[in-house]
């Protein structure tokens, strides 16, 4: 599913090679863990990972018509309870500072 609106962009490998400069959030998660992607000066999104392969499989950023955070998963990408509640307490994090 697309959110429409959405600006942000599934990371390529390219994408990864020319990132020299990134911030992972790793601590106390078990299954996700989430890297920074700088879209411009103004917005920052953070590409959300799996633990054990790396894998990006989705994409947090700010949505503005709703003013919250939104994610937008890769396609195909497959989730449990535990993994969701992880990115669900992430987000709910982000949006406690853009409020």
């Amino acid at each position: 599913m697309r959110i429409s609106g959405f600006s942000g962009q599934l990371e390529t490998q390219q994408d990864r090679a020319r990132e020299t400069k990134r911030i992972a959030l790793r601590d106390g998660f078990e299954y996700v863990h989430f890297v920074s992607k700088a879209a411009n000066v103004n917005k920052i999104f953070w590409s959300c990972r799996d633990n054990k392969t790396d894998m990006e499989i989705g994409v947090i950023g700010q949505f503005k018509p709703w003013k919250r955070y939104a994610i937008e998963f890769t396609p195909k990408s497959i989730f449990s309870s535990y993994c969701l509640a992880e990115i669900q307490t992430f987000m709910k994090t982000l949006q406690e500072g853009y409020q």
